[in-house]
């Protein structure tokens, strides 16, 4: 009889508390708050340390504010997945692989990241195409986060009734930044990585292009549509950095600042190809690899009318045993 109990315990959504990962300041508050509260009886106002851990649960981690977009490139390994946030707003693009049955990235990383950040749902849910290495975390993240819509160049692959076909014609905005799909075009028959859907991110301070695994074709198709109005500050290279992609003419038309490389560290394709890294670099273009960066972050601020900061995990988490 107590097993039914718990069995059913566990089963409801407020089974498990989960809160925002706490800041330096707060734990060591939290901490004096618990040792105050365990301290000998008899102790006048042990109660006090109850004041103590108040910052615990009332202190919220930072957020974008109006105008301001925070991206960020997650390290999923051999895959992709970005998570992009307004004031008020966030969007999942792609969710990286799948190893097995019983681990993927979508409970492993962007679930994990989401909630350290407080994020209390997914506004939308982009998924490219349906490979593996961007799809593989799609089911999980659905199942176990709260995602209010879902756009895909396959909602066949997506179990959910109302995923909404991505298409050229998508355009939404949140807290004045900009969303707009440029590929695929509606009804078209573009297939395999080429049919990778391609969205444009502009805000007052900076634009950032996320490509899926678009190649050549694609890219040609992309440069002659829109021409310069691909321009982006940020690229996430397509289609890892392999040579069926970053097509010269393409690069030429994005022109960006910085390019991101969302690839696996000593994966077995080899990406990026060094001669396609030195083609950004060619460029002027800041190369980054999530392989060997972690997670990246970068912070459009709109006051300032230009980027906020730009960070990567491994960069701001160094440990003493690191090499230099």
């Amino acid at each position: 009889m107590l097993w039914l109990v718990l069995d059913k315990a566990a089963a409801s959504p407020a089974s498990v508390w989960v809160m925002p990962a706490p800041s330096w300041w707060v734990s060591i508050l939290s901490i004096i708050g618990i040792v105050w509260l365990l301290s000998p009886r008899g102790l006048p106002g042990r109660w006090l340390g109850v004041i103590w851990l108040l910052p615990l649960v009332l202190v919220r981690p930072p957020s974008p504010e109006q105008g301001d977009m925070w991206f960020t490139l997650l390290d999923v390994g051999q895959g992709l997945s970005a998570v992009v946030r307004t004031n008020k707003h966030t969007l999942v693009f792609d969710t990286g692989p799948r190893f097995s049955q019983r681990f993927n990235t979508g409970s492993a990383v962007v679930i994990p990241f989401l909630r350290q950040a407080g994020v209390p749902h997914v506004d939308t849910l982009l998924v490219s195409h349906g490979d593996n290495d961007h799809i593989g975390g799609a089911a999980s993240l659905v199942q176990q986060f709260s995602v209010l819509s879902v756009i895909s160049s396959v909602p066949e692959k997506i179990d959910r009734n109302d995923v909404l076909r991505c298409g050229d014609s998508r355009h939404w905005q949140w807290e004045g930044v900009d969303f707009t799909v440029l590929h695929p075009p509606d009804n078209s028959h573009w297939t395999g990585n080429n049919a990778s859907c391609v969205l444009l991110i502009k805000s007052n301070s900076g634009s950032v292009l996320l490509t899926g695994d678009i190649e050549r074709r694609a890219e040609a198709r992309l440069v002659k549509e829109y021409g310069h109005i691909l321009s982006a500050d940020v690229l996430v290279a397509p289609h890892h950095g392999s040579r069926t992609s970053s097509s010269p003419a393409f690069l030429d038309a994005v022109k960006p600042e910085y390019a991101l490389f969302p690839v696996g560290y000593r994966n077995r394709y080899g990406f990026p190809k060094p001669d396609v890294v030195a083609r950004y670099r060619a460029r002027q273009a800041k190369v980054f690899e999530s392989a060997g960066e972690g997670a990246i972050t970068i912070k459009f601020n709109m006051r300032q009318k230009s980027f906020l900061s730009i960070a990567s995990y491994r960069q701001t988490n160094r440990r003493f045993w690191h090499s230099r």
